[in-house]
């Protein structure tokens, strides 16, 4: 009778220290973050945003730059690095451009076709998360993250 009390203290315990454990990693909610990119002062015609979590499994959530701007949805609450890539209108409509993730944002191979946006390209460090010297702590619910680009 005794050793099962005993294992019913320690399981007693146990409980409230595993419960705030878990409850920990999963309060962080998601958010909605839009804004303007614009590289050397002028709006990035086509591009693609990425949201490279550091919290939970760390996933990446992508969002289409059409005209200089973007939004995204669902991204989970807590620390990101961001990359952007400029994206060629040409190579989007042909299917080689970078597909954005149903999490949220459109489909880069939307953008407008070649003729009617230029395309500009941007430094390569901008495309790596340890290089661009982007970061945002996302929030619950909305928020705006303007970007400016530097050549």
């Amino acid at each position: 009778m005794y050793g099962s009390l005993a294992k019913l203290r320690r399981g007693t315990a146990t409980w409230p220290l595993l419960s705030a454990f878990l409850l920990s990693g999963c309060g962080g909610g998601t958010g909605t973050v839009s804004g303007k990119v614009v590289f050397d002062g002028k709006p990035l015609p086509t591009g693609m945003i990425s949201f490279h979590s550091k919290v939970g499994n760390k996933v990446v959530n992508n969002a289409a730059i059409l005209n200089g701007s973007y939004s995204i949805s669902n991204i989970p609450a807590g620390e990101t690095d961001v990359t952007i890539k400029s994206v060629d209108p040409a190579k989007a409509a042909s299917g080689s451009g970078a597909k954005a993730s149903k999490e949220g944002g459109a489909d880069a191979r939307s953008a407008p076709k070649e003729g009617t946006s230029n395309y500009v390209p941007i430094p390569q460090r901008y495309s790596v998360p340890d290089q661009a010297g982007l970061t945002l702590t996302v929030t619950k619910g909305e928020q705006t993250f303007n970007v400016d680009l530097k050549p």
